[in-house]
């Protein structure tokens, strides 16, 4: 994105002079170094996050962005060495990356009141009320933080070449999209969140779902097996609201006429798929 050229050296000198580098990757210790030459870019990335500053520019000093980093690659070496397949280390870069682009969407929604990479109520109405757009955080504080934290990473990323190539990407997806009014990846965050969801929200969810599922295939692919595949619906196969039942038991009939959404819900625990069964008997009789 920017003109310059990668190095591999083997001489430790280059550690001890920032100068000489933007970005230091030590691949002994697998860590990566920020120049604290570079300066941090200008941003009204303050606004609404807080005073503590997690996510200045450059420097020796730990952050918390860099611990969240460290956390990560800790996690996909754990599992490279636990032999994972490429499909699971593969996703898990896919997701961290993805999780960075949405923040940096709601960066914008915050500091700029719009972003030009994210699902709004101009480009996805929510007639609802109850679904909304973007990153799904259970806690405010968790939102700041984390906003916070990425604040400089982010306004950098918005200089680049990269950005502009995901804008235009992701304006041409508004246009091509099967599932136009929703943020299907928003409400699996929320069915999956430990936070406790309204009786609107769900059903709002699922009615909104239904709506959408006739592309079962783009709806799938939001619920991949290696996180869980469908048993985030199928928790609420338990709720305690009737609608909402009877709602997950016509969405999972549906997602079933597609060979593979068939075999993601046979994949299902077996205390799911007996709730699936009993309710589908329930409602023939």
């Amino acid at each position: 994105s920017s003109p310059g050229y990668i190095a591999g050296v083997t001489n430790p000198a280059f550690k001890d002079h920032p100068e000489w580098w933007d970005i230091l990757c030590d691949v002994k210790t697998g860590r990566i170094t920020i120049s604290s030459k570079i300066a941090a870019p200008d941003s009204d990335g303050d606004k609404g996050y807080g005073d503590d500053d997690d996510g200045g520019g450059g420097g020796g000093r730990s952050t918390g962005r860099e611990t969240f980093d460290a956390e990560f690659i800790q996690e996909v070496t754990s599992a490279i060495q636990s032999h994972y397949s490429e499909i699971v280390i593969r996703t898990k870069f896919h997701d961290y990356v993805q999780r960075f682009v949405r923040l940096a969407a709601l960066h914008e929604v915050s500091t700029l009141g719009q972003s030009s990479i994210e699902y709004s109520a101009q480009n996805t109405p929510d007639i609802s009320g109850h679904l909304g757009y973007g990153l799904y955080f259970n806690d405010e504080a968790v939102r700041k933080r984390e906003l916070r934290m990425n604040k400089a990473r982010i306004e950098g990323w918005r200089q680049t070449d990269a950005y502009r190539y995901y804008v235009e990407d992701f304006q041409a997806h508004l246009h091509t999209r099967s599932i136009n009014a929703l943020d299907v990846q928003r409400q699996v965050m929320k069915l999956r969140s430990p936070r406790a969801l309204s009786n609107d929200e769900i059903e709002a969810i699922i009615e909104a779902m239904l709506r959408s599922s006739c592309d079962d295939a783009q709806l799938l692919s939001y619920f991949p097996q290696n996180q869980g595949g469908l048993q985030a619906l199928a928790t609420c196969l338990f709720h305690a609201s009737p609608i909402v039942r009877e709602g997950v038991v016509m969405l999972l009939q549906q997602l079933c006429m597609n060979p593979n959404g068939y075999r993601m819900v046979q994949c299902l625990n077996r205390y799911h798929r007996l709730a699936f069964d009993r309710l589908q008997s329930t409602e023939t009789k």
